[in-house]
């Protein structure tokens, strides 16, 4: 077991919560050990918050940064509270609820800091592993519909499984550029005879060591119900076995674990597919990507005249994507999310006139200042095809294309352009402006400088 040393603790926080708790405050380190010999737990926190937020968490930039992405990534607190300075982020600490989610946040903190492991590793991009933020409405609420439109999907596949299926859904890792073998994935089987789902979801045993989960992601596999794995009759993985009538339950499960364990940051992320006796499942219901197959696109087309612009679009971006059939994702808006490297590009097609819109989120929960304008237009003037924005904290760029006579190869080039412009700037903008690409982490507070564009594209 991990010792855990109340020392490594700074004498003016380890004081604080030995007032707090009605300790005397010299030898407040020895009577700390004494209470809590294996560390702070949930208790601990539940009986000290306010201290260990406005002592520690708020003063300490990374901790701050790592809690307030990982709290937002489980939807807790206001959410309309933005911005990355100390002020906001703790008026949006204050705003949380002591939950067991922000509890086991919070001792995953402190045990990495006692203990000397590395900190609590925040959802991956969501990201996209990152976690999600609240800077725009708009934005946040297509992540949130996609979401939920994937757990009812999710539901209504375990509901209809057929005895013997077995899917598997996996985080694609290399989409945000992981050149490490292996991945986060869940999958169940279906046992009609027993009355059974029997599910998964992959445990450190077969991680490779950067993708390992650390103990604030391990203790919340436990709070959502998940067995630890024993090594033994129930094998290396996570598990759990839920009744067939409990289907809702069970996707509820597997969207949280990937998403806020796993840190999958949209369901564009994700890939699926199932066997049933060597024989291919068809589980297109869940509107997902099957894993990348070889293969080429087929030739660059014009649309047919008396074809309509969304079903070319549609059309071009199956084949772009070697998308099957149901595969193509639409949000509520009517916008495709489509996964380009890390970033994420929404496609909007207007029939009347013929345009399409091809926008991404390059910065999100960015203050709105002169400077950072200046810089917008330094962007606009280096990249003219390219619209720069900022609005409700959300830098967007965008590319409108007009197409009346809509060819592939126009929508493929300016999806190129949109993944290359994001990955460029992002990160400078971040570091010059603060806030937090679209899936990241929130940067420390800026220094705003007056540099021009310099190598940004």
């Amino acid at each position: 077991m991990t010792r855990f040393d109340w020392g490594a603790l700074p004498a003016p926080l380890a004081q604080a919560l030995a007032a707090d708790l009605g300790l005397p405050r010299r030898g407040c380190v020895e009577e700390l050990a004494r209470i809590y010999p294996n560390g702070p737990d949930v208790d601990f926190v539940r009986a000290t918050w306010p201290v260990l937020r406005d002592r520690w968490v708020v003063r300490d930039s990374g901790v701050r940064a790592r809690v307030v992405s990982a709290l937002k990534a489980k939807s807790l607190g206001d959410l309309s509270i933005t911005g990355s300075s100390a002020a906001a982020q703790k008026a949006y600490l204050t705003s949380c609820r002591l939950a067991t989610g922000l509890k086991q946040v919070i001792v995953g903190e402190l045990m990495a800091l006692g203990s000397g492991m590395a900190p609590p590793k925040p959802p991956r991009r969501p990201g996209l592993g990152r976690a999600r933020g609240a800077a725009s409405p708009g934005i946040d609420a297509k992540v949130e519909r996609a979401w939920d439109t994937l757990r009812q999907r999710l539901q209504q596949v375990l509901a209809g499984g057929a005895d013997n299926d077995h899917v598997i859904i996996e985080l694609d890792l290399q989409a945000d550029g992981s050149t490490e073998p292996g991945g986060y994935y869940v999958q169940w089987g279906v046992d009609r005879d027993s009355g059974i789902f029997h599910a998964e979801a992959v445990s450190n045993a077969y991680l490779p060591p950067g993708q390992r989960l650390t103990a604030g992601p391990l203790g919340q596999m436990m709070e959502l119900g998940w067995e630890i794995p024993d090594g033994a009759e129930g094998g290396n993985n996570f598990r759990c076995l839920v009744p067939l009538r409990r289907a809702p339950g069970l996707a509820r499960l597997l969207v949280r674990t990937l998403r806020e364990v796993y840190g999958a940051p949209h369901p564009a992320f994700l890939t699926a597919h199932g066997v049933n006796d060597n024989k291919s499942v068809d589980v297109s219901a869940l509107g997902l990507q099957v894993p990348r197959r070889e293969g080429t696109t087929g030739p660059l087309a014009e649309r047919p005249a008396n074809r309509s612009l969304r079903a070319a679009v549609a059309e071009a971006l199956t084949d772009l994507f070697q998308l099957g059939e149901h595969e193509l994702i639409v949000d509520k808006d009517g916008d495709y999310p489509v996964r380009c490297g890390s970033a994420m590009v929404f496609i909007r097609v207007l029939e009347d006139p013929h345009i399409i819109d091809v926008f991404s989120p390059v910065l999100v929960d960015v203050i709105d200042t002169d400077g950072l304008r200046r810089r917008l237009i330094d962007l606009q003037a280096s990249a003219p095809f390219v619209k720069f924005t900022v609005q409700a904290n959300v830098v967007t760029a965008n590319v409108q294309l007009m197409a009346d006579k809509f060819q592939v190869e126009q929508l493929a080039r300016a999806l190129a352009l949109m993944t290359k412009l994001c990955d460029d700037i992002d990160d400078g903008l971040q570091g010059d402006f603060g806030g937090r690409t679209f899936f990241g982490l929130p940067a420390a507070q800026p220094t705003e400088r007056s540099s021009a564009l310099g190598g940004y594209l």
